[in-house]
């Protein structure tokens, strides 16, 4: 039994008494603990099952400001019962100022060659400024051949400053790590379980298709036969692909219906993405121990294990205060763990 249980039968017992409607008069002090049980009682019902449940029957001061605490800081429906709120806003996007500076690079497979029917996949390395992208076939997908792409790219072009991958075994080993370190590159891994992690903005592409990306990587155009350079204009496009990229992000963020701020110290509850029909929609409660990439990104902890996780597949989980803390209730104020603007 917790400090939020209580058997409602004993209500006939010591507080049976009723108004004019004939409804049962639940005294203040223990009417969070009675609508907890009867929520319990209805399979977890949402707040308006629960409240036209109770209304009929029983008469509790503040109902609805009670019903709504009972409700949104219940664990059982929390962790099972998927979520129809968007929380977190997204701020940022993949950029770099100039050329060459930044890649990402990405895995594409298994497919299949329809003339011997092998097996092959394709690793690509693309410039996030320019879009130029360099497709290698592999046979084998091991990290020798993912640092061999890279020792081409590097001799075609030159060293980046950053290279931006997913969370694939060939990237995230000690032999590529090592490999990054000895080129004095730093390695940025997407949060696992995020497909727009490693993608490049679309509209971005269409800010930059008066000019190829071999024109603003080489400043020339294998179409002009007279070979004459070009002066391209590197800040204008970068400007014109932040704009770009700031007016997706408010497009993503109007359709997020909350905007929730993650602190470090917080819990939250995170997608089960590998869930099968009866198992539950989130796991946790996680702690959150730091925040990353303009708050889009935070490491959890749990039972020991510490990782990252973006925000999209985080719903915040609501603490209940102590029994004692609640008797005057006051609807406007609903605890949250965390701050909601």
């Amino acid at each position: 039994m917790t400090q939020y249980s209580y058997d409602i039968a004993n209500l006939k017992e010591k507080y049976l008494y009723t108004d004019l409607n004939h409804k049962i008069i639940v005294p203040d002090d223990i009417s969070v603990k009675v609508i907890n049980q009867i929520h319990t009682m209805l399979g977890h019902c949402r707040i308006n099952k629960l409240y036209y449940s109770i209304k009929n029957f029983y008469l509790i001061s503040n109902i609805k400001g009670k019903i709504k605490h009972v409700v949104s800081t219940c664990s059982t429906c929390m962790i099972n019962k998927r979520q129809t709120i968007s929380y977190g806003k997204i701020t940022g996007f993949i950029e770099s100022a100039q050329p060459l500076k930044k890649v990402c690079s990405d895995i594409l497979g298994s497919l299949i060659n329809q003339f011997d029917k092998r097996k092959f996949y394709i690793l690509t390395i693309t410039d996030v400024f320019s879009r130029y992208t360099l497709l290698t076939i592999l046979y084998q997908i091991n990290t020798k051949q993912v640092i061999k792409a890279f020792e081409n790219w590097f001799h075609r072009f030159k060293r980046p400053k950053e290279i931006l991958t997913d969370q694939g075994r060939q990237y995230i080993s000690e032999e590529f790590n090592t490999f990054c370190r000895f080129n004095g590159i730093k390695h940025i891994c997407t949060s696992v379980y995020n497909p727009t992690g490693n993608s490049i903005l679309e509209r971005a592409n269409q800010i930059i298709s008066s000019l190829s990306p071999e024109e603003i990587i080489f400043n020339k155009s294998r179409l002009d036969l007279l070979e004459r350079t070009r002066k391209i204009n590197l800040e204008s496009i970068a400007t014109r692909i932040k704009q770009a990229a700031d007016s997706e992000n408010q497009k993503s963020n109007a359709k997020r219906k909350t905007e929730f701020v993650y602190e470090v110290g917080n819990f939250a509850l995170v997608k089960n993405h590998n869930r099968s029909k009866l198992d539950p929609f989130y796991i946790g409660p996680a702690k959150v121990v730091s925040m990353h990439r303009n708050n889009n990104v935070v490491s959890l902890s749990l039972h020991g294990i510490v990782w990252q996780e973006n925000i999209k597949n985080l719903r915040p989980f609501r603490i209940r205060p102590s029994i004692n803390k609640i008797h005057s209730f006051n609807s406007s104020k609903t605890p949250a763990h965390g701050t909601t603007k």
